[in-house]
């Protein structure tokens, strides 16, 4: 399916297999070949710088002529490469490139045709999206394992790793420098080919799907993408930083929400969808009071509380009850938030990010998701934050904010541990004390030990001393007997002499 409207106003819609759709004012004309059922399957419409519209179908290239109100089609009969298109893009000479399934580029100067293959640089023989780049004068190429860039007859193969190797279903510029580059897997890949600045937004960021049939920009610098999830529309700031993020789906007006490859047109005052069921225009319905309904907590509760969270708190808050002055015992800290932004214009454009204040290093990934869960929280001071889009797709200013405490068990709480270490001071100074005391009267007993040892000793050595002291004057008294006896010994006074002092 594709759709091309022309400057005067002329809209062209292709089908999937029902032909081409021209409609000028009230005139509607239909375009239909009973021979060639593929050449009803429109992929692709392009008006050519000259203002020729040319079409792409599984059958053929078609060059519309206005004076017989009839197409010149060209196949590989004619000297295309493939019969069956997928992409058509001019260069500012007006020369025509022409993406075919499986059979490679083809480029047409209006007399003959000039083909890339693998064999010329081409990744694949499958081309499923071009564009051409009077900026850097270049064709840039989306095949089934990423992009390749044509200048002056050579092919390169930029390296773009947050591409990978998916298919390249979209290429389109933006802001002159940038392409836009729609991936069938990877999301959207913004990319300089000069700086080879790269930013990949993906469904992390809020976008449908990571699955892209189309990827480009309006007038406005607002960057529509087409999944097989709905549509995508985001702005980006200077910084290139997303700004706002908005989902078209069945909520909002889609019915088939899948869209398709070619099928858009992006103009100032009007936008062109051709979705699975058919073809929706978009209207940017501004309400002067279109209101927003305030982001709010619907519950706050224990994930694994034996009692309830109000046991805990001292009141309650708001419809919702939400528990205030929450403190909880170190046991049951595993709690769960609850939030929601009610918009009944976007619904599933709400995204929210959260975190846990002393407890998050960062914001989560924006998600749909509005409930967060944390489990075994030590104790401390937190206060949880979670912002939300508004009805604009913008991201609130201010979070919305709840605190709450996990209370300390009493083993660490600071007078605990003080009287702890006190008490652990008074052990260690009572065993010193102890210890001192053991030896000083262990010391005490050995000196004693020794006294005794001694004493016994000095006893000993006096009892030895008056026994030999009894005996010597024992022996003195003897002699001195003698002397006295004058010789009755028949010993001579001086040999009694000699013997007394012996």
């Amino acid at each position: 399916m594709a759709i091309l409207k022309e400057k005067d106003g002329t809209i062209w819609i292709g089908t999937t297999n029902q032909g081409l759709i021209r409609m000028k004012g009230s005139k509607v004309d239909y375009f239909t070949d009973a021979k060639e059922p593929y050449r009803n399957s429109i992929t692709c419409i392009k008006q050519a710088p000259d203002g020729k519209v040319w079409v792409g179908t599984q059958y053929g290239l078609g060059q519309y002529q206005q004076s017989t109100h009839s197409f010149q089609w060209f196949t590989s009969n004619e000297g295309l490469s493939g019969s069956s298109v997928t992409s058509i893009q001019f260069d500012e000479k007006g020369n025509v490139w022409v993406g075919t399934f499986g059979a490679g580029l083809s480029f047409y100067d209006g007399k003959k045709f000039k083909h890339y293959s693998i064999k010329d640089g081409l990744s694949s023989s499958s081309v499923l999206s071009l564009y051409y780049s009077k900026y850097y004068q270049s064709l840039f190429i989306g095949g089934e394992f990423g992009i390749s860039a044509l200048k002056n007859g050579a092919i390169d193969h930029p390296t773009i790793q947050e591409i990978g190797n998916t298919n390249i279903n979209s290429i389109n510029p933006f802001r002159d420098s940038l392409l836009l580059i729609g991936t069938g897997g990877s999301g959207v890949v913004l990319y300089n080919p000069k700086t080879e600045f790269k930013k990949r937004i993906s469904s992390k960021e809020g976008l449908s799907s990571d699955f892209i049939y189309f990827v480009a920009a309006d007038p406005a610098d607002d960057i529509w993408i087409g999944t097989e999830k709905g549509i995508s529309r985001i702005k980006l700031d200077d910084q290139l930083q997303i700004e706002s993020t908005l989902q078209y789906d069945h909520t909002n007006g889609l019915e088939g929400i899948e869209a398709n490859q070619n099928a858009f047109h992006l103009g100032r005052d009007e936008r062109y969808f051709g979705m699975i069921d058919g073809l929706y225009e978009f209207y940017d319905l501004q309400r002067k009071n279109a209101k927003s309904f305030p982001l709010h907590l619907t519950e706050v509760s224990l994930s694994y509380g034996k009692r309830g969270i109000q046991s805990y708190s001292k009141g309650e808050s708001g419809f919702f009850k939400i528990p205030t002055d929450l403190r909880l015992p170190p046991d049951e800290n595993n709690i769960t938030f609850t939030f929601n932004r009610v918009d009944k214009r976007y619904p599933t454009s709400v995204k929210f990010k959260y975190r846990l204040v002393n407890h998050d290093k960062s914001w989560s990934l924006p998600a749909s998701t509005y409930e967060a869960n944390y489990s075994n929280l030590p104790p401390g001071q937190y206060t949880f934050e979670v912002i939300s889009t508004n009805n604009k797709g913008s991201w609130d200013a201010a979070p919305l904010q709840y605190s709450f405490i996990v209370e300390t068990p009493f083993y660490q709480t600071t007078g605990f541990l003080f009287t702890l270490g006190l008490l652990l001071i008074g052990m260690t100074l009572l065993y010193f004390y102890l210890r001192v005391r053991h030896k000083v009267q262990r010391a005490i007993e050995l000196e004693q030990i020794r006294s005794r040892e001694q004493e016994v000793l000095r006893k000993d050595i006096a009892r030895d001393f008056h026994d030999e002291m009894g005996n010597q004057l024992s022996r003195i008294i003897n002699y001195v007997s003698l002397l006295r006896l004058n010789g009755a010994s028949g010993m001579s006074q001086q040999d009694l002499y000699a013997k007394v002092e012996g």
